[in-house]
Order: C-alpha cells, then sequence, then structure tokens
C-alpha cells in the first residue's frame, strides 16, 4: 500500500501539471496518463488505474469558478473536462456540477439540454441538488418541455433526500394548486421542514399562511415573527416577504 501511496502521490502531482499545462489542454486524459506514466513502474500504472471519480471531481472543483474557497488557479474549460470525466465515472456530485456550468455556459457552450441530462444523471446517482436542479427547469421550462408533474416528483425526491429546498418548492406548488391538486396543510408541513432547517424562504412561506390562517390556525404575531426572519435574511428569493411586510405596515 506505500507504495501505491507514493504512485498515486506522483499520479497527483503529474494530472496537476497536465490540467494547467496549455500544451495538454486538447489532448484526451486517459492519454495523457498512458503518456505520462510510460516511464514508471507497473505499481504506478496500476495505481493510475485506481484513481476514481471522487478524485477527479475534487481536483475539477480546485479550477471552478463557482466553488466557495477554493485553492487552485480558475479554469471553467479544465474543470468541465475532468468533472465529464468523473461523471463517467458515477460521481453524482460532479455529475451535477457539470450540470451547472451548461446551464449557466461557464466554461462550456450554454446548453440547457445537455444541463438537465447531467442534472438526471446526478439525481439518479443520489445526489438530490441535482433532482432539485432539473426540478427548476421542469417548473419553469427553461431549455426543456415544461413538465409540472415530473418537477413536483424531483422536488420530493430531493425533500426526501434532505435538501429542505425541495421541500420549499414542493410547497409553494401544493399551496398554490400549481400541477398538483391545492394542499395548504401539507404545504404549511413542508415550510415548515424548510424553515426548521435554516432556510429562510421556507420561514418567509409558513409566516405568509400561518398570518392568514390558511392551512393552520392563524396566529397573526408567530406568521409576522417568520416573515420578518425571512425578510432580514437577506437570502436570495426573499424579498417578496418584506414587501408583504410592507403591505401590512409591519416592515
Amino acid at each position: 500500500m506505500a507504495r501505491v501511496s507514493k504512485y498515486l502521490e506522483r499520479l497527483y502531482s503529474i494530472l496537476f501539471a497536465c490540467v494547467f499545462s496549455s500544451a495538454f489542454a486538447q489532448e484526451p486524459l486517459n492519454e495523457r496518463f498512458a503518456r505520462e506514466f510510460a516511464p514508471f513502474s507497473k505499481a504506478a500504472a496500476e495505481a493510475a488505474k485506481e484513481m476514481e471519480g471522487t478524485d477527479l471531481f475534487l481536483i475539477a472543483k480546485e479550477m471552478d469558478s463557482a466553488v466557495p474557497g477554493r485553492r487552485g488557479q480558475v479554469d471553467d474549460k479544465r474543470a468541465a473536462r475532468l468533472y465529464e470525466a468523473a461523471c463517467a465515472f458515477m460521481e453524482a456530485f460532479a455529475c451535477n456540477n457539470l450540470g451547472l456550468m451548461y446551464e449557466q455556459g461557464r466554461g462550456v457552450i450554454q446548453e440547457y439540454a445537455r444541463a438537465a441530462d447531467y442534472y438526471n444523471q446526478s439525481c439518479k446517482g443520489k445526489d438530490h441538488r441535482g433532482c432539485y436542479n432539473v426540478g427548476l427547469m421542469l417548473l419553469d421550462g427553461r431549455g426543456i418541455e415544461q413538465d409540472l408533474l415530473q418537477a413536483a416528483t424531483n422536488f420530493r425526491l430531493a425533500c426526501d433526500g434532505g435538501l429542505t429546498s425541495g421541500c420549499n418548492e414542493l410547497g409553494v406548488m401544493l399551496q398554490n394548486g400549481i400541477g398538483l391538486p391545492q394542499d395548504e396543510r401539507l404545504a404549511v408541513a413542508l415550510f415548515r421542514a424548510a424553515c426548521d432547517d435554516g432556510l429562510a424562504d421556507g420561514c418567509g412561506n409558513l409566516g405568509f399562511l400561518v398570518c392568514q390562517g390558511r392551512g393552520v390556525e392563524q396566529n397573526q404575531h408567530e406568521g409576522t415573527l417568520l416573515m420578518r426572519r425571512a425578510c432580514d435574511s437577506g437570502e436570495p428569493n426573499t424579498q417578496i416577504h418584506c414587501e408583504r411586510l410592507s403591505e401590512k405596515g409591519l416592515q
């Protein structure tokens, strides 16, 4: 094992050299490995083969401009190639990140259909962010055909997997009867789960229903506090809760 670890360290150093060198920019990753490791022993070659999707994913993250706290030099094009290689190894997190790059057009040509495909691969691999992200695309019909029922299914998968932004989105659909029969009681339960997990938008949505007594016993004081928590958070999608407080003369 010590020899394998030694050669893996050498592999990583060569990989970084490859991805950061423009001379290797267009060369397929597997061909780079084969050529660079030719002078090394059989043990080194075997160690190289043991490199799996997780390793490639971690290296790609160091170059991805959307990843906070990265330590590597930003290079979205190379990050995308490494994510693609990692996704081929069934690394679900890499599939999701590659989907984001295709949706946003970072490091690759913007292609919504490919973004949705990678999100679906991520979702099947149990990365619930992929379920949620393709759910948003299906909900809005952004770049792909709108499918409200499938969007709700994806949000449910994300919610069941512990991603409470999925619970919140499913709650909005149930609250307003979007693609599903209206069910405000269930919407309240989903918003509460999101709020308890710290999602400010979930707190605001819950507060709105609590203030109005929709799907839950009316409580103006509690509802106002929940909406104010959302408004004060400054998080994305919470401006509507500030506007609702303003309409009530409470901001």
